[in-house]
């Protein structure tokens, strides 16, 4: 049988319809975009601080006993026998805490000596107690003369920030009767610096 060219065309085009609507029939229809994505990304950095939670220690006002010097005045112990007058008994000691997210050390420096403050004749002291095993090394842990201005000293090796993250530091007054005139006063600052642990 012939076929002309006419007819060859016609089925030619056919067939075209036919693939093409397969083709459309096996993908559903439907396009592919690219892929992309997207991220939320965060840091923490390290925050060193320790505060004062109580900030001041007051020994309010008295007298040396005449012959029954020197008056030792304790932040954690009642006024001894050679004190007389308004003395507070036990006001107390300066608790500074670890407010930061990492455990630090912590120096303290302090702005006069254990004489210069009151009298040659006369000291002042200081202690650490961590309350509770906060800090790793402590020091000192007995009464022990301030000896130097805006001399560093590390109190704490590691003081902790969490499961308890607080030190006291008490002192301790012995105020001679020759330094003891009427009128006298006086204020030790005490600074506090948050450093990287010591390992």
């Amino acid at each position: 049988m012939d076929v002309s060219n006419k007819t060859l065309a016609v089925l030619l085009i056919a067939a075209i319809v036919v693939s093409l609507g397969g083709t459309l029939l096996s993908t559903g229809g439907q396009k592919t975009g690219a892929a992309t994505t997207g991220t939320v990304d965060y840091s923490v950095t390290d925050n060193l601080v320790v505060n004062f939670s109580t900030t001041a220690i007051d020994f309010l006002s008295g007298y040396v006993v005449v012959a029954g010097g020197p008056c030792v005045l304790s932040s954690d112990a009642a006024a001894d026998a050679g004190c007389a007058g308004s003395w507070a008994d036990s006001p107390g000691g300066l608790v500074l805490e670890n407010v930061g997210n990492i455990a630090c050390s912590v120096n303290m420096s302090v702005n006069d000596t254990d004489t210069g403050l009151i009298g040659a004749g006369s000291n002042v002291l200081y202690k650490i107690t961590d309350g509770g095993d906060f800090c790793t090394t402590e020091a000192p842990g007995s009464y022990t003369a301030i000896n130097g201005i805006d001399v560093e000293s590390t109190i704490c090796n590691s003081l902790a920030t969490t499961g308890g993250n607080n030190m006291t530091l008490d002192f301790q007054l012995s105020i001679a009767e020759a330094d003891a005139a009427s009128g006298d006063s006086g204020t030790l600052q005490i600074s506090i610096e948050a450093n990287d642990a010591v390992v």
